[in-house]
């Protein structure tokens, strides 16, 4: 028995089928009795609504299956089993656990391993509808395998053509007709021979605008609508020309810098303090039709709107944003902050007065008086520098470059004694740590000979 249960737990850590989207496996087996054990059945990060298959025990049998909740077993036979719920289920959870007897050693596997999301399949005497949902056979029937087409082929008025010209995705039209007409039909054939046309093949006038819809329905039962918006002439027995106005403009978290002109194509637009985005409304269709733009990101440079007309022209516009919280680099540097890398004009010479002189050569003399007494530096040798320094003081005036130059040859003639004082300290303090350790010896060695004589 115990060989059986070792080939048994070795196969079922093979049995995990892996697939793309994660795994399934038939674990965690368990002796119930002596001949009753018991294995989960498991999914990882799996989608599914049905698991089914063989388990295969050549001396054995499926005595009892648990479902966890939400599933149902729909076999009963000894070996095969089929899993199955109402719905879908994702992510990692326990389907089921199997109870099976054996009554000798063998191998034991599972075959046929089926699972998915079945949606419109009839399998097993299980009806999935479109959503992998289990419906009832009537609502099987009426929806999966049924096509959902709702458009239509062709759409001709009895009177006038329409505008734009009839596209099977575009939905909107526009048609005018003369003051006699009282009542306009249309020829509309659906794209999918078992869909149908249920409204709007007559349509009943009144003088001005009018909303004819006509409706298709799919053998899904879906449905598709196509406006026409016809005008009706009340006074001349003429066609009345497409409205292609634009009115009531309005721009929304942000105001134009001019009245909206639908021929000027370029403006100005001051974003509100806070707003992230800005959207634009009007109407069209002689005020009858309204629309709302898509967002714009407030702190773009500029925003784009393209509107098409009921006579098919398109107008594009440009609105630049101005948002006051947004901060853009500027590409003309001023000339007080030039950019890095090019260089400085140099100041133009100047005549010196009296005063800057006398200023000079007292800051001359300070200067050389601190290399005379800075040792480091110098190394005790002949100082030619004063001599330089009378040629210079007979010959030029110092510039504030070379004021600055001999500064910072002052706070270097100020490292090197700190530096030497540090070394010195540091040379000091070693000396004495070895003297005191020299010391300790010393007095060892004498206690040690005291301990002998006494001994």
């Amino acid at each position: 028995m115990k060989k059986k249960v070792l080939i048994f737990i070795t196969i079922l850590w093979v049995l995990p089928m892996i697939v793309k989207a994660g795994e399934i496996k038939f674990e965690n087996p368990v002796q119930v009795t002596n001949n009753t054990y018991t294995i989960d059945v498991k999914v990882e990060n799996m989608d599914l609504n049905h698991i089914n298959g063989n388990l295969v025990l050549p001396n054995g049998r499926i005595s009892k299956v648990t479902m966890s909740s939400g599933w149902k077993n729909k076999n009963s036979t000894s070996h095969n089993f089929y899993f199955y719920r109402d719905g879908i289920v994702g992510g990692t959870y326990k389907v089921a656990t199997i109870e099976f007897v054996i009554n000798a050693s063998g191998k034991y596997t599972v075959e046929n391993l089926k699972f998915g999301v079945h949606k419109c399949i009839n399998e097993n005497g299980l009806y999935f509808g479109e959503t992998g949902r289990i419906v009832t056979k009537s609502t099987y029937d009426n929806t999966c395998g049924l096509s959902d087409d709702a458009t239509l082929k062709t759409l001709f008025p009895s009177v006038g053509s329409l505008t734009p010209t009839f596209e099977r995705n575009k939905e909107t039209y526009h048609l005018s007709v003369k003051k006699e007409t009282s009542n306009i039909s249309f020829t509309a054939v659906p794209n999918h021979q078992k869909a149908k046309v249920i409204k709007g093949t007559t349509c009943n006038l009144n003088y001005g605008y009018n909303t004819c819809e006509i409706i298709v329905e799919s053998e899904r039962k879906t449905t598709k609508k196509y406006i026409v918006y016809v005008y009706h002439n009340q006074e001349y027995n003429e066609t009345f020309p497409y409205d292609s106005n634009i009115t009531n403009f309005q721009v929304h978290n942000g105001t134009l810098d001019k009245t909206f002109d639908q021929n000027r194509y370029e403006y100005n637009v001051k974003v509100n303090k806070g707003a992230e985005k800005i959207y634009f409304t009007f109407l069209t269709d002689g005020g009858k039709v309204s629309h709302t733009s898509d967002t714009c990101n407030a702190y773009a440079d500029s925003c784009k709107l393209t509107i098409t007309l009921p006579n098919s022209q398109k107008k594009v516009y440009t609105f630049y944003l101005i948002n006051e919280e947004t901060i853009r680099p500027n590409p003309n540097p001023s000339p007080s902050n030039p950019e890095e890398g090019t260089s400085k004009p140099s100041p133009k010479p100047t005549t010196p007065t009296k005063e800057d002189k006398d200023k000079n050569e007292s800051n001359k003399n300070d200067t050389t008086n601190e290399k005379d007494n800075s040792n480091i530096t110098s190394n005790n040798k002949p100082d030619k520098n004063n001599e330089k320094n009378e040629e210079d003081k007979n010959n030029s005036v110092t510039t504030p470059e070379e004021s600055t130059d001999k500064k910072e040859e002052k706070k270097e003639t100020i490292v090197l004694p700190v530096l030497k004082k540090e070394i010195n300290k540091k040379i000091f303090y070693g000396i004495g740590v070895c003297s005191v350790f020299l010391i300790g010896i010393l007095i060892g060695k004498i206690l040690n000979k005291r301990k002998n004589k006494n001994q």
